[in-house]
């Protein structure tokens, strides 16, 4: 599968709801799959930090988007 950036529910599509799953898998109270953790994981840094909750939510808000990202994956 494709790495959807931001799509932590894996559902094709990014919203609050996104960020939301991430900060409760953040506090170890949800579950995310394994390609929801590889989506969440916007600065590409291997790991899932709040950063990357922000980073999904100025996505949303239209604020940031993938070309401000430091590093562009190849999937």
């Amino acid at each position: 599968a494709n790495t959807k950036w931001g799509d932590v529910n894996v559902d094709d599509d990014v919203t609050v709801a996104d960020a939301v799953l991430l900060n409760k898998y953040l506090v170890n109270s949800a579950t995310v799959s394994d390609q929801g953790l590889l989506n969440a994981d916007c600065w590409y840094d291997k790991k899932q930090t709040a950063d990357d909750t922000l980073t999904i939510l100025k996505m949303i808000v239209g604020t940031y988007t993938e070309a401000d990202m430091p590093i562009v994956p190849a999937n």
